[in-house]
């Protein structure tokens, strides 16, 4: 995931209805961080071809960290209105897509009282040829 492409979603993320840039985190939160709060984090980035234009895929992650079920799902609820087909704004390219993955992973942290949803994207972006 490129820093441009990073810094788009981050600055949509901290709009989205209960996150801030308090509980919103790239790669890892900071120790002793208060629940509920997200950290979104890249899965891969394969470089694509398509015709004549060059593209850059990137798969990322929402991971979602709170003390009830309830709580997560609320907040995946506004995570899913903000970026599902979302117009991100990414400097230096044009965003083909960004759409959710598949469902989302719910789970209780072992040994703890927090529990987890982990949400996928896709995005597509492009400097053009």
């Amino acid at each position: 995931m490129n820093s441009a492409l990073r810094t788009g979603i981050y600055s949509k993320g901290i709009t989205v209805t209960g996150f801030s840039s308090t509980n919103f985190y790239y790669g890892e939160a900071p120790p002793n961080t208060r629940s509920p709060y997200c950290v979104y984090s890249p899965i891969s980035n394969p470089v694509s071809w398509c015709s004549n234009n060059i593209y850059e895929e990137d798969y990322f992650q929402f991971a979602l960290y709170g003390k009830t079920l309830s709580e997560l799902e609320t907040l995946e609820a506004a995570i899913i209105a903000a970026f599902d087909f979302a117009a991100l704004t990414v400097t230096g390219y044009t965003v083909i897509l960004c759409f959710r993955m598949g469902t989302t992973r719910k789970v209780k942290m072992p040994d703890s009282d927090i529990w987890q949803l982990v949400i996928e994207y896709k995005t597509r972006i492009s400097k053009g040829r």
